[in-house]
């Protein structure tokens, strides 16, 4: 026996797997279960009883359970086909304080480089959905509509008058002036959804948790952009984070290497980070510093932060650097 629909005292009865179960109520009461004719053929519930009367029905009232009592199923080897009354069905749907659900977006990504075609769907058909871009006025929702540059779009469903909360979702056309290589292995568990999380001009917050940040874990991350032609450069940096309590620790240093054939680099520039691993709290930094300098390809590296401290519950292992956006001005 078991719950579909929670909360409504109603158990859906199913071929039992045991000869005999008992439950022992908090009232004092008992109810036992019986299977008759059990063997490992015989597993089709022919009939059911409850304290000695037929029961007709396919489910058990939690009201009927706690007074106590006795339940038979009789089993055979071949189904009951006969059919089956409407009334004795057991309900699963909520007819009472309806709410209609909210729509969602059907998109491969909420990031894109050149233009994003939007759909947006609902677990209801009928549903009528409205959405607006930017703040700016509602719309009925036809067909899949397409987007070239970054924005806001809000949605909300409306079924027979009721209308469902609004849902936001924020769309990010990533620049396609530059590309990313990187040349330490990302940790499986936090990719950020690819090499081009780096370099999307989206940052993270200090929840490293939201699956914005990359990780690389036991070793120093290396990686090269292409910015696809010579162009004068004012600013590198590359954001960081750190939380010692899950491993994640700044790294050491970040260096800069420049270069105008993708082979031959010289240091651009180098930091050092200043914040101690003592400051256990979660938190992020940008890294970098001002520069003057004309080339096509940069490399950045940063040193791992090194093993986890004495006074670390797990002293000694190895840290995570946690990268999200390598920052080129």
């Amino acid at each position: 026996i078991y719950p579909v629909c929670p909360g409504t005292g109603t158990y859906i009865l199913g071929t039992p797997l045991f000869d005999r179960v008992t439950i022992h109520l908090e009232n004092g009461k008992s109810f036992t279960f019986l299977a008759k004719n059990k063997k490992k053929d015989q597993f089709y519930v022919s009939s059911t009883s409850l304290n000695g009367q037929s029961y007709k029905k396919h489910y058990l009232n939690h009201s009927e359970l706690i007074k106590g009592g006795q339940f038979e199923f009789n089993l055979s080897g071949k189904p009951n086909l006969n059919k089956i009354d409407d009334t004795n069905l057991p309900e699963t749907k909520i007819s009472e304080q309806l709410i209609t659900p909210v729509p969602f977006f059907s998109v491969s990504s909420f990031k894109f480089k050149d233009q994003l075609s939007v759909s947006i769907g609902s677990p209801i058909p009928e549903a009528t959905y409205y959405f607006q871009i930017n703040k700016g006025p509602y719309q009925i929702y036809l067909k899949p509509f397409v987007i070239d540059t970054s924005c806001l779009i809000s949605t909300y469903s409306v079924i027979n008058g009721i209308s469902s909360f609004t849902v936001n979702q924020q769309f990010y056309k990533v620049p396609s002036d530059k590309t990313i290589t990187i040349l330490s292995k990302v940790h499986p568990m936090y990719t950020a959804g690819g090499a081009d999380a780096l370099i999307d001009g989206i940052k993270g917050n200090s929840n490293w948790k939201a699956g914005e940040w990359q990780s690389y874990f036991d070793q120093d991350f290396e990686a090269v952009i292409d910015l696809k032609q010579v162009r004068e450069l004012h600013y590198l940096g590359i954001d960081v984070l750190q939380d010692v309590s899950p491993w994640i620790v700044f790294p050491k240093e970040v260096q800069f290497f420049s270069s105008d054939d993708g082979i031959h680099y010289s240091l651009a520039g180098q930091v050092k980070n200043t914040i101690p691993v003592e400051q256990k709290e979660s938190q992020t930094q940008e890294l970098g510093l001002p520069i003057s300098i004309r080339t096509r390809y940069i490399k950045v590296k940063a040193l791992s932060g090194g093993p986890l401290p004495e006074w670390h519950e797990s002293k000694g292992n190895p840290t995570h650097l946690f990268i999200d956006e390598i920052v080129i001005n």
